[in-house]
């Protein structure tokens, strides 16, 4: 529903002047729990959108920096992953659910708790992400407990009981 005062722009355009069709093109969300389909990595890269062209499924596994470790699966791109991605690690989960965010070049990303399922390699991995998107310009909000992990973030807003409590530059926060 809107808001009953105010107003959120993008790009100074009000939101609810923005179709919703549009809106959700400008939008990569990727959630704590990471839903994958019953069937290959590609589809599951690419699920949102038909017509869909090799390079650009690899364009995004690489960005969220999954191509790798899909190259190495026995049927590559091609690998049925089963049920919720069963058949793959935490952080590959991930990564896949990474490059499917990615895979249409939104304007933003949204991430809750992106490293809650990462090893040190998956944290790796997803700091090349996070150095991918900012390179594209694409405005990436991460949701943390363990912001400490985020070194390369530019900004770190502190939530509290509704309000913002803290707004700082990451650099000059200790933790």
């Amino acid at each position: 529903s809107d808001a009953s005062s105010g107003s959120i722009c993008l790009d100074g355009r009000d939101l609810r002047d923005i179709k919703l069709n549009n809106y959700r093109s400008l939008l990569g969300i990727v959630e704590q729990d990471v839903f994958l389909f019953d069937g290959t990595i590609r589809e599951n890269i690419a699920y949102a959108k038909r017509n869909t062209l090799d390079s650009q499924v690899i364009e995004a596994a690489k960005a969220a920096a999954a191509d790798e470790f899909i190259k190495q699966l026995p049927n590559g791109y091609d690998s049925v992953i089963g049920e919720r991605g069963v058949k793959l690690s935490g952080g590959q989960r991930q990564r896949i659910a990474l490059a499917r965010a990615i895979y249409k070049w939104p304007k933003f990303v949204f991430l809750d708790e992106p490293d809650a399922n990462l090893d040190d390699i998956g944290s790796a991995a997803l700091a090349a992400c996070l150095d991918s998107l900012k390179t594209r310009g694409v405005t990436t909000f991460i949701v943390s407990h363990r912001f400490k992990d985020f070194d390369k973030i530019d900004h770190h807003f502190e939530l509290s009981e509704g309000a913002v409590r803290e707004t700082l530059p990451i650099k000059s926060t200790t933790i």
